[in-house]
């Protein structure tokens, strides 16, 4: 009973982490591809 609980705990702690990692990922590709576009803009 207790180590399910915990492992509730555990998941619940890890979920925002996770999710909060994935929508860095996704500004970290957005800028990446920002910066890509802009390149090609700059060199037409």
């Amino acid at each position: 009973m207790l180590l399910r609980a915990e492992n509730g705990l555990a998941k619940n702690a890890i979920r925002p982490i996770r999710k909060a990692r994935d929508e860095i990922r996704l500004r970290l590709m957005q800028l990446t591809i920002r910066e890509k576009a802009g390149e090609s803009i700059s060199l037409l």
